[in-house]
C-alpha cells in the first residue's frame, strides 16, 4: 500500500478528527510523530490530506479557502487571501473577483457599496456641472422662447403661420421638459443621495420617481423631435401650396389641422415614453425584481434568468425557462415562504431602470447588475432571447428617430431649393434686403438641422454597433445621454430667438463683467509694462483713486 508522507495540518496527535474516519491507519509519518491515514479510492492508496479545524473537527483540505465554511467556526476560510467578507455578515464569504464587478453578492451590498467602488448618479464632477448647467440654461432659455411665441400666436393671420408657431411652442417644451429631467436628476444626485445612492439604488431604480423622469425626458426628447418632423413637413407643404393659391386664413378647416397634428405628436411621444411601462406588457420590459429586504432569499434585484435558476432548484422541476411570465414568477417565489414570515413585497426593476439616470434604455451597461454570471456555452442562448425581447423597443425608436432625421433632411433641401426657386422668378435675388433676409433664414435653418444630426446621427450610429455587438459603447452611455443629446435643448431656443432676447442681455452681461474687471485697479497694475516712476507700490495703486490713476 502507499502511504502518505504529508502530515495532519493543525493536528499531529493521533487521536485527532474524533468520531471521523472511523477505517483510518495509523501510521509514523516522517519517522517523527504518529498520524493516520484513510483508503484511497484511486489506485487503492492511502491519503491523509485532511485540515484540522480549530473546533477539532476535520475537512478535506480540498475545501479549505473555498469560500465555504465547511468546519463550522469558519477556521477554514480563517487565514485565506483570496476572498473578502460580506459587511454585518460572519459567515457570508465571496471570492476577491466578486467586489466591485456591478453585481450584488452581499446582501449588505458592501462588495459594491464601499471606498473603492461605490458609485452615485453622476460620479464624475465634470459631469454634475454640465447637468446642472445645461439643465438650468435649458429651463431658462426654452420659458424664454415659449413666452414670446404665446404673445406672438395673436399674430398670425394664415393657418400655415399658426401651425408653425405652434408647432415650435412644441419643440421648446420638448426642450424644456428635457431642461426639467436634468435639473431633477442633479437634485436627486447632489442633494437626495449623494454618496449614499449606492446602498439605495434599488429603491431608486424600481421607484416611481425614477420612472416619472424616466417619462419626462423620453416625451422631451421625442416630442421636440417630432415636432420639428411635423414643421418641416407643414413647411414644405406650405410653400409648394403657396405657389399656387394664396395663403389662407385661420378657419374651421385649419383649427381641426392643427388640432389633429399636434395631438398626433404628443400622442406619439407620450406612447413611445409611456408603453414599457405598461403592466401587460411587463415580460417585454421590466429587467428585474427588488424584494423586500427582510426576505433575504435573493441579492440587490436579481433578473428573469436568476429566478428560473432558484425555483427550478427549489421545486426540483425542469419546466421552467425564460419564456416563464413574471406573474408566474412571483407565484412561485410566494410559495417559498411559509405563513410565519413576513408578507412577500416586491416591486418592478421597470424598463427606466435600466441605470442611474432613468434614461431610456439605448443599450445596457457593462456593470448593469441585472446581468448574471453566465458561462460561454450558455451565454450566447440567453443573451440573445434576453436581447430581443429587451431590444425590440429599441429598435423601433430607433429607426423611427432615423427616419424623423432623413424627413427633416430633405424637407429643407426642397425647403431651400423652392424658396430660391421663388425669388429668382419674382426677381427678389435683386433686392439686397431680401438676399439679407434669405441668407438669415437659411443659416438659422443650417444651424437648427446640423446640430441635430451632430447630437443624434452619431448616437443612433453607436447605438446600432453597440446592439449588433460589433463595438462595446457601455462606457459612452452617460456622455452621450447627458450631454450630447440634452444639448440641443439648450442650442435650439438660441437659434429660435429671432430678436436676440437670450443672447442679448447674456453677451451684454458677459461684456459689462470682462469691462469691469479689464479696468480694475489690480489688473491696471499688472497690465502697465513698466514700473511706476515713483515707485509706487501695489497698495498705493489700489488705495489711489481711479480717476487719479
Amino acid at each position: 500500500a502507499v502511504v502518505s508522507t504529508q502530515s495532519c495540518h493543525y493536528g499531529r496527535e493521533h487521536d485527532a478528527c474524533p468520531g471521523q474516519y472511523p477505517d483510518r491507519i495509523y501510521s509514523l509519518a516522517n519517522n517523527k510523530y504518529l498520524t493516520f491515514v484513510t483508503k484511497s479510492d484511486s489506485q487503492a492508496g492511502y491519503q491523509n490530506n485532511y485540515f484540522q479545524c480549530n473546533n477539532s473537527r476535520c475537512v478535506d483540505y480540498s475545501k479549505v479557502c473555498d469560500l465555504t465554511n465547511d468546519c463550522g467556526d469558519m477556521s477554514d476560510e480563517q487565514n485565506c487571501k483570496n476572498h473578502i467578507q460580506c459587511r454585518n455578515e460572519k459567515n457570508h464569504l465571496i471570492s476577491l473577483d466578486q467586489q466591485c464587478d456591478g453585481m450584488f453578492d452581499c446582501y449588505s451590498l458592501s462588495d459594491e457599496c464601499n471606498d473603492k467602488c461605490g458609485k452615485q448618479i453622476l460620479n464624475h464632477w465634470f459631469l454634475k456641472g454640465v447637468c446642472w448647467l445645461l439643465g438650468l440654461m435649458a429651463v431658462l432659455f426654452n420659458l424664454i422662447i415659449m413666452v414670446q411665441i404665446a404673445v406672438s400666436v395673436n399674430g398670425a393671420k394664415t393657418g400655415v403661420m399658426l401651425l408653425t408657431k405652434l408647432l415650435l411652442g412644441l419643440i421648446c417644451l420638448g426642450d424644456l421638459l428635457n431642461g426639467v429631467y436634468l435639473v431633477a436628476i442633479s437634485i436627486y444626485d447632489s442633494l437626495v443621495f449623494g454618496p449614499d445612492y449606492c446602498e439605495k439604488q434599488a429603491e431608486w431604480l424600481s421607484g416611481t420617481p425614477c420612472a416619472l423622469l424616466g417619462v419626462i425626458g423620453t416625451i422631451g426628447t421625442q416630442l421636440s423631435l417630432f415636432s420639428m418632423t411635423a414643421l418641416s413637413l407643414a413647411r414644405v407643404i406650405g410653400i409648394s401650396c403657396s405657389d399656387m393659391t394664396a395663403p389662407s386664413r385661420v378657419n374651421k378647416r385649419w383649427i381641426a389641422i392643427i388640432v389633429a397634428t399636434l395631438t398626433t405628436v404628443i400622442a406619439c411621444s407620450a406612447s413611445i415614453a409611456l408603453v414599457p411601462l405598461v403592466p401587460s406588457l411587463e415580460d417585454f420590459f421590466v429587467q428585474g425584481i427588488h424584494y423586500n429586504p427582510e426576505n433575504r432569499i435573493f441579492i440587490g434585484f436579481p433578473n428573469k434568468e436568476k429566478h428560473v435558476k432558484v425555483l427550478s432548484s427549489y421545486s426540483k422541476t425542469s419546466d421552467l425557462s425564460l419564456d416563464t411570465t413574471w406573474h408566474d414568477i412571483r407565484e412561485g417565489v410566494a410559495k417559498m415562504f411559509t405563513a410565519k414570515h413576513s408578507t412577500l413585497s416586491w416591486d418592478n426593476v421597470h424598463f427606466y431602470g435600466n441605470d442611474g439616470v432613468c434614461l431610456f434604455k439605448f443599450f445596457v451597461r457593462n456593470d448593469d447588475a441585472r446581468r448574471s454570471r453566465q458561462t460561454v456555452e450558455t451565454a450566447f442562448n440567453v443573451v440573445d432571447i434576453i436581447n430581443f425581447q429587451g431590444n425590440l423597443m429599441l429598435w423601433i425608436v430607433l429607426a423611427i428617430n432615423f427616419f424623423c432625421f432623413v424627413v427633416i433632411g430633405v424637407s429643407y433641401i426642397l425647403i431651400t431649393l423652392q424658396t430660391w426657386k421663388s425669388a429668382v422668378d419674382s426677381h427678389q435675388t435683386q433686392n439686397p434686403e431680401t438676399l439679407r433676409k434669405n441668407k438669415k433664414i437659411q443659416r438659422r435653418i443650417t444651424l437648427m438641422i446640423g446640430t441635430d444630426f451632430a447630437c443624434w446621427v452619431p448616437f443612433i450610429i453607436v447605438c446600432y454597433l453597440h446592439n449588433v455587438k460589433f463595438i462595446d459603447a457601455t462606457d459612452w452611455y452617460l456622455f452621450f445621454a447627458m450631454i450630447v443629446l440634452p444639448i440641443n435643448s439648450v442650442i435650439n431656443p438660441l437659434i429660435y430667438d429671432k430678436n436676440d432676447t437670450i443672447l442679448g442681455p447674456t453677451f451684454s452681461v458677459f461684456t459689462r463683467t470682462g469691462t469691469l474687471i479689464y479696468n480694475s485697479r489690480v489688473v491696471r497694475y499688472f497690465r502697465n509694462s513698466q514700473r511706476p516712476q515713483d515707485g509706487m507700490k501695489l497698495q498705493e495703486m489700489l488705495e489711489k483713486p481711479c480717476s487719479a490713476a
